[in-house]
């Protein structure tokens, strides 16, 4: 039985991880627009993009003020979101993210 204990534990707790993870997206990033890398304007027939744009309290842009950089600790940490929105939206990523 206590171990039956333990995994629930666990299950709850990585599921608590994932959903404060996935609801702190819409948080960080401003949905509705979006964030430019420097450098790269196409890749192929699609505009290159990063992701959505973050909240200027939580990242700021790098270069010039306007472009940002793929690097920057939010689209580090919400790259996985940030690919699908990408997608989602139909932007091509950055060349540090394509393989």
């Amino acid at each position: 039985m206590p171990q039956k204990k333990v995994l629930f534990v666990l299950a709850c707790t990585l599921s608590a991880i994932f959903f404060v993870y996935l609801a702190s997206f819409p948080i960080v990033f401003n949905l509705r627009e979006t964030a430019f890398s420097w450098g790269e304007e196409n890749y192929g027939n699609r505009e290159v993009a990063i992701g959505p744009r973050p909240r200027v309290l939580f990242d700021r842009p790098t270069h010039w003020g306007t472009a940002y950089d793929p690097g920057q600790w939010s689209f580090r940490v919400y790259r996985p979101l940030c690919q699908i929105w990408l997608r989602w939206k139909g932007y091509a990523p950055p060349v540090q993210w394509r393989s």
